[in-house]
């Protein structure tokens, strides 16, 4: 605070001093007594009125001096905003414990733009280390196009990526191998709709993979109730069929052939013209007498018709 003021009893005892010396016309000794003590007095009460600065704390550092370091400690996860996303608290309070439900869980929180919850439930898998059947299982649960979607987050981390390329290299090799190929095809004729439309799906995953041992079931007449359904397998893998039916059109199975005509020609394949147009213009006078490499009345027919 500032002092704007005069003390009043210091500067009248100045002037009274003045007075007194003044009035007294006392020796020189006196009068000069007196004026120093007026000189004096009003000093003091000049320098009351000098601003000073404030002291309301006794106890605060003195002008100049550095402020003490802050000890406040940085916020830690418990002081962050309580969680309120009524997705997210649902997941945490459930009892997620299979690779499944951790599967979901990742898909919800991907989903709603939390990839941070996402990393929890993908952590588990991974160390979980499932083997390639399991992964197959996800897979076919969840769809290739999640987990491509998984393997190509840029807000997850490299090896959260990775599992999802991971599923679907496991989804693979599982969907190739022969044993369960052999075990899914007799399933292409069976009386169920839901079982029939199964199989379909998992031997689709095999891709050209699994053209050949489809391929074994046409060459064998005693699977011959078998044949239709493996024929529109065939037309259902598309065109990653087409290069081993046209490498089995050259084949010394006129049986075999017979049925890859109709199975080319679904497939609308340009580069399978040239193999149906031969059969289908030949002529029997041509044929050598070798059944294996003839064209026969069945087989010439065939190719026609698969032409137009």
């Amino acid at each position: 605070m500032y002092s704007n003021t005069i003390s009043p009893s210091r500067s009248q005892r100045a002037f009274r001093a003045l007075r007194v010396a003044l009035s007294r016309r006392t020796s020189g000794r006196v009068f000069a007594f007196g004026l120093r003590c007026a000189f004096a007095c009003g000093l003091s009460a000049v320098i009351c009125c000098v601003p000073t600065q404030a002291q309301d704390d006794p106890f605060a550092p003195a002008a100049g001096t550095p402020k003490a370091r802050s000890t406040a400690k940085a916020p830690t996860s418990a002081d962050r905003v309580e969680e309120k996303d009524a997705a997210v608290l649902g997941l945490r309070q459930s009892n997620l414990s299979t690779p499944q439900q951790w599967t979901n869980a990742v898909k919800v929180t991907l989903d709603i733009g939390r990839p941070d919850e996402a990393s929890t439930y993908l952590q588990k898998l991974i160390d979980a280390k499932l083997d390639d059947d399991a992964l197959a299982a996800l897979r076919a649960k969840f769809g290739s196009d999640f987990f491509l979607r998984l393997s190509r987050a840029e807000k997850l981390s490299a090896e959260e990526r990775a599992f999802g390329t991971t599923v679907l290299e496991a989804s693979q090799r599982v969907a190739q191998d022969p044993t369960r190929l052999a075990a899914l095809i007799p399933q292409l004729a069976a009386p169920g709709v839901e079982a029939r439309a199964a199989a379909v799906g998992s031997i689709a995953l095999a891709g050209r993979m699994a053209v050949n041992p489809l391929l074994q079931v046409l060459r064998d007449p005693a699977q011959a109730e078998m044949h239709p359904a493996v024929r529109q397998m065939l037309v259902k893998l598309g065109r990653e069929a087409v290069d081993p039916l046209l490498a089995a059109m050259q084949s010394e199975e006129p049986e075999l052939r017979v049925q890859l005509y109709e199975v080319v020609s679904r497939l609308q394949s340009e580069r399978a013209v040239g193999y149906l147009l031969r059969p289908a213009l030949s002529d029997a006078a041509n044929n050598t007498g070798d059944p294996q490499r003839d064209i026969s009345d069945a087989e010439r027919t065939a190719a026609s018709e698969a032409v137009i």
